[in-house]
């Protein structure tokens, strides 16, 4: 087998932010340079813009494409797909020829970017992406803003290419081929965990379903955007009268002008806001932070990025990442970030209602206090079929609580799914003393974050000083409650958690026997079963093979004296033997640290990554069988029908996903749904 290495350099006036698949097909768009370099053998390039003849070793590689007997690499090769697929229309790129080394790294836990990624192999430097790299970029490969002599004078735009700098030009060549140098070492280093043919055709599937695209409401987000910014106009002129500020969204200026005012606040973000509001203060400051709070609304945003990233068709494309999460392997989102979209705050049939006002282009029955909330909560209406057809849209019921007890073998949980019980009710009977028929739609809420947070070793909770901004904020599942819009009291956590405990032992069991049995494969290098998961030694990770034959990858573990953070709300917390590993941080802005873990956060990321492998699994059957999936978020599945309302389509999702799989045919898998014109929180 063969293996050819690619990489190109592009120009654009698109900026590459807006999505890869707008960018390939922007009208601007065009390839630079082209290398690429076979097996061992040396990096060729072609410097297409010069009109430079195409290199016979890289035509001999190009017209490969589709030859069962060569691999074609690329790092991020997302990004090559898409602009071979644009540019090189009279091509066919078969996507099951290509390989993700991007994806590959992302699959170990490793940085997605190449120059981290070579650096923490110890890749030779020479093979490395030289440090002028991103200067080089910007120059080459983006339109950029020409120098002005006076103020006076107009902006204007320029494009350096070979030409106006020949000296740049040719480091940028060398740059280029470094690139490749680099890409073909990190697979190398990499090589040895490479991924299983069933997962790289689960990444083929995912790019497929990425380069379908999401189908946009035009008319939606065409209206929304000025809807957004006249709101906030709005709100600015207001923020104006109130501070006396010409710019009061000034971070710098408004915490000044807040702290003046005898409000003692350490910086203006999110989550500072939201604790403020919840105490007393002054009525200006108050009406001042609470219009910050709305002007701040990243959602609204999200309408602008849709926007920009749409293809003229009205499609959305690249919104997923493949193995993005690290630690589990589950996607991550891109672009308007579909994993992480707003919690409705109005209800289904406001949703409804607004969703058509705002796409007709009407006014809104409502005054400018609750606009922002309003487009907030209709974010995901603009993710609509198409003409006469609909959205089929399937949710995997309970998917981690039905995961959590297939692992640990708990009979409590286990029972509760095999016989079809709701698993927030069933922890009601326990938890109020009442029959299960009697357990109210308040008290089944006020169960949902035992049940959802207390499986992974989540305490009840207490009031805690932020690090950061020195405010109080309620830790454990206290606080995770009321993150959730649930008014759990502190006692009432306290005491959920004690009783979920009580009630399923055997999770709490296999969090010990996971952190002893990782404890005793990085000192003897031997390897460990849990359950139906094997820990093994294969340095330099520790690594978690799953029932499926995925596995999770923990690089350079080690136990070392340090005080964990679950234990830093104690009133003396102690330095303990804690396992770390090297990863990326949840809360550094994707640092680079050593992660303290536990076993029951290697329970969690187990479960989460099995819970990934069914939602793959169904993916995968669904699409076997000719559904046309466009997204997936979390635990669920978007399709689009080929023709009008269908509801046949939705039991066939719905078949596909729940079919019982080989290596858990005993797994009590439910999963329910609905057709619909637009996407929506069911």
């Amino acid at each position: 087998m063969d293996h050819a290495f690619i990489d190109i350099e592009t120009y654009s006036d698109l900026p590459i932010k807006n999505g890869t698949w707008a960018y390939a097909a922007h009208p601007s768009t065009e390839i630079l340079l082209i290398g690429a370099a076979l097996n061992d053998g040396p990096v060729h390039q072609w410097s297409v813009v010069e009109g430079e003849p195409m290199p016979k070793e890289i035509e001999e590689i190009i017209f490969r494409f589709g030859d069962k007997e060569m691999v074609v690499h690329a790092f991020n090769a997302q990004f090559e797909r898409a602009c071979f697929s644009n540019l090189f229309t009279a091509m066919d790129f078969p996507v099951w020829q290509w390989r993700c080394d991007m994806v590959l790294a992302l699959s170990l836990s490793l940085p997605a970017s190449l120059d981290k990624a070579g650096a923490l192999l110890g890749i030779d430097a020479d093979k490395q992406k030289i440090g002028d790299g991103k200067r080089l970029i910007q120059k080459f490969c983006t339109r950029r803003k020409k120098p002005r002599k006076t103020l006076r004078e107009p902006e204007s735009w320029v494009r350096y290419n070979y030409l106006t700098d020949p000296v740049d030009w040719e480091k940028f060549k060398q740059y280029h081929v470094n690139d490749i140098l680099a890409e073909r070492e990190v697979y190398k280093k990499l090589k040895r965990w490479d991924l299983s043919e069933s997962e790289w055709a689960d990444w083929h599937l995912d790019q497929q379903i990425n380069q379908r695209g999401l189908p946009v409401d035009v008319d939606l987000v065409k209206y929304a955007i000025p809807l957004c910014q006249e709101t906030r106009d709005i709100y600015e002129t207001m923020m104006q009268v109130y501070t006396g500020m010409k710019k009061p969204n000034y971070a710098p200026g408004l915490l000044q002008w807040i702290n003046d005012h005898g409000v003692d606040l350490p910086n203006t973000r999110k989550d500072t806001i939201k604790l403020a509001l919840e105490g007393d203060l002054p009525g200006d400051v108050r009406q001042v932070l609470l219009m910050r709070q709305q002007t701040g609304k990243t959602s609204n945003a999200k309408y602008t990025a849709i926007a920009k990233g749409m293809n003229e068709d009205g499609r959305l494309r690249g919104c997923f990442q493949f193995s993005g999460a690290g630690r589990t392997g589950r996607w991550s989102g891109r672009l308007f970030q579909p994993q992480n979209l707003p919690r409705p705050v109005i209800s289904k049939a406001e949703i409804e209602k607004y969703t058509n006002l705002v796409r007709q282009g009407e006014p809104l029955d409502t005054t400018a206090n609750n606009v922002l909330e309003i487009t907030s909560s209709i974010i995901r209406s603009a993710i609509r079929a198409p003409g006469g057809q609909h959205l089929i849209v399937a949710d995997l019921s309970s998917i981690e609580n039905v995961v959590l007890g297939w692992v640990s073998d708990c009979k409590g949980i286990n029972a509760i799914h095999r016989d079809g019980l709701d698993p927030y009710k069933s922890f009601g009977v326990r938890f109020f003393g009442k029959d299960y028929e009697g357990i109210t739609r308040g008290e089944r809420n006020l169960c949902k974050p035992p049940v959802l947070g207390a499986g992974f070793g989540i305490g009840g909770g207490k009031i805690q000083k932020d690090k950061k901004t020195g405010l109080p904020y309620m830790s454990g599942l206290w606080g995770y409650a009321h993150a959730m819009g649930i008014p759990l009291e502190q006692e009432e956590a306290i005491a959920s958690v004690q009783t979920w405990r009580e009630m399923y032992f055997e999770v709490v069991q296999m969090w010990y026997e996971l952190e002893d049995a990782f404890r005793r494969c990085i000192k003897s290098r031997s390897s460990q079963r849990v359950g139906p998961v094997m820990i093994v030694s294969d340095k330099p990770f520790v690594r978690i093979r799953l029932p499926g034959g995925r596995f999770l990858s923990y690089l350079r573990p080690r136990i070392e004296w340090r005080v964990p953070p679950w234990e830093e709300e104690e009133e003396k917390p102690k330095p303990r033997l804690t396992i770390t590993y090297e990863g990326r941080s949840d809360t550094t802005a994707g640092g680079w640290y050593r992660v303290p873990t536990r076993g029951a956060k290697l329970m969690e990321n187990i479960v989460q990554a099995i819970a990934n492998d069914v939602l793959r699994a169904g993916i995968r059957e669904a699409m076997k069988f000719g559904i046309d999936v466009v997204g997936h978020v979390h635990d669920e599945v978007i399709a689009q029908t080929k023709t009008n309302y269908d509801d046949h389509a939705l039991q066939e999702l719905i078949k596909h996903m729940t079919a019982p799989m080989p290596w858990a045919p005993d797994m009590c898998l439910r999963a329910d749904g609905y057709i619909s014109k637009f996407y929506k929180k069911d």
